[in-house]
């Protein structure tokens, strides 16, 4: 059930970041609400439904996207895995919006530089015959960083009420009343 309802979510996260912020441009950039979902999903500190949520996101990303394909998806593998480890294991913080802008600008700056190197590792190897260089990518950088910005605490709170919506559901199937 869960992985269905994420499946659902992660549909509906994707028609509004191409359907509704693909006409809302921000100095041509529109957020990643994708990205978003999977660090919240990294940051909730629940089982490894992140590594579901990061490898779905990723693969839609990848369709979506102009750049070499699996850029995306290993990206957020990479950091969903590196953000739950750091947040669970390294320093154990509480969430409140000052560590989710900081680990949202990490996570940003990680994806980009991923999606990047996997893009000239694809050049050098001839499997892309186009290139962009690092100064074009990162000229993106910043626009899409604020536009995230923006809209994290907002996923931040329709991620939450998933979780525990999904958790409320699961405790009444099993017959635990909360």
């Amino acid at each position: 059930m869960r992985y269905a309802v994420h499946f659902i979510c992660i549909v509906f996260l994707l028609v509004a970041n191409l359907g509704l912020f693909g006409l809302l441009p921000i100095w041509g950039q529109i957020p990643n609400l994708l990205f978003l979902f999977v660090l919240c999903s990294a940051l909730a500190k629940k089982e490894f439904d992140f590594l579901f949520v990061a490898f779905l996101c990723g693969l839609f990303l990848d369709f979506y996207s102009p750049a070499f394909f699996g850029g995306h998806t290993l990206a957020l593998l990479l950091i969903a895995l590196v953000t739950y480890l750091f947040s669970n294991y390294i320093f154990v913080i509480e969430l409140n919006f000052k560590n989710l802008a900081l680990a949202t600008i990490f996570s940003w700056l990680g994806l980009n530089l991923i999606v990047w190197l996997w893009g000239l590792a694809a050049l050098k190897f001839n499997l892309n015959p186009s290139y962009v260089s690092l100064k074009i990518f990162m000229s993106n950088f910043l626009p899409g960083l604020i536009y995230n910005l923006l809209l994290l605490y907002p996923m931040y709170l329709f991620y939450d009420f998933l979780r525990h919506s999904l958790d409320n559901y699961e405790a009444r199937s099993r017959g635990v009343i909360k």
